[in-house]
């Protein structure tokens, strides 16, 4: 069993409220886990108008660049005295960039919206892109960041479970908090969908895929509480519902069953959007056990 990279980190910054909100939260956590922060803005020529002569313009644009991760930097060092911090200036396209500078699968980290280079950070754009294609998990940062509670976790008895369930708890032993499992299935009719064969059998069989995962992980973290709660209805309102108490919600990027098509641009879209607290984004990378 694994989980992802701790000793690495990345966040994306641009000067805006949302990226201040995001570089405080990760020069956080880089200090929670002992990590190394790379503070990194992007200059997406594509996204800023600079009508200059060529001789000048990489000078202005490299001007600019520093700027704004020198004052990330600084409040990174306010905000977590004593962490080791990496600036990097970058330009390119900003999803892509981005991508690139987070290696050996480290955690990226994004407000969920911005300007300059990542003027566009919105589902649909950058923050997408690097939570689909980043090489490890992708924490979006929005809502209430920095409180107290539970670690959510989205959860649907398919293979995904053993990763998804790794990161959580993993980042619950960190933070000395519990894990609260959610297994959520659709409403059925009786009148359309017989409440029989095969269906409760496949609900029962991943449920017992969730309890085995769930004591592997339990096992490797036995300080962390982890409890598991079954709802009827819609996954992703379901998960919105417990991120009203939550620190973190950690979802899958595909699932099955309840999170069928748990893919950016379906459930973990509609967290990224509307959650109140971050999500981390576990790709199928992170999956494996």
């Amino acid at each position: 069993m694994r989980t992802s990279n701790r000793s690495e980190m990345v966040v994306g910054v641009d000067g805006s409220p949302a990226s201040s909100r995001a570089l405080r939260w990760a020069a956080r956590e880089a200090g929670l886990r002992g990590a190394e922060l790379t503070v990194a803005y992007v200059f997406d020529s594509n996204r800023h108008e600079v009508d200059l002569r060529r001789e000048t313009y990489s000078a202005v644009v490299g001007a600019i660049a520093r700027t704004v991760v020198d004052g990330a930097v600084a409040i990174a060092r306010t905000e977590a005295p004593g962490l080791r911090i990496r600036s990097l200036p970058l330009f390119g396209a900003a999803a892509a960039t981005l991508v690139n500078a987070a290696e050996r699968g480290a955690m990226t980290v994004v407000g969920n919206r911005g300007r300059g280079g990542f003027r566009s950070l919105l589902l649909g754009s950058v923050s997408e892109q690097v939570a689909t294609h980043a090489a490890g998990p992708v924490v979006v940062v929005r809502g209430r960041p920095g409180v107290d509670g539970p670690i959510v976790v989205g959860v649907d008895g398919s293979a995904s479970d053993e990763g998804v369930l790794g990161e959580a708890m993993a980042e619950a032993d960190l933070r000395q908090a519990p894990v609260e499992a959610i297994f959520a299935h659709p409403k059925l009719d009786p009148t359309v969908v017989p409440k029989g064969p095969p269906y409760v059998q496949d609900d029962v069989d991943r449920r017992e895929l969730f309890a085995a995962a769930a004591e592997r992980w339990r096992q490797r973290f036995p300080a962390v509480k982890l409890e598991l709660e079954v709802v009827e209805g819609d996954a992703a309102e379901a998960l919105i519902d417990a991120s009203a108490t939550a620190q973190l919600v950690v979802v899958g990027s595909r699932g099955h069953g309840g999170f069928a098509g748990l893919r950016l641009g379906s459930i973990a879209r509609h967290l990224l959007h509307h959650a109140h607290c971050p999500v981390m984004v576990v790709r199928p990378t992170e999956l494996d056990p």
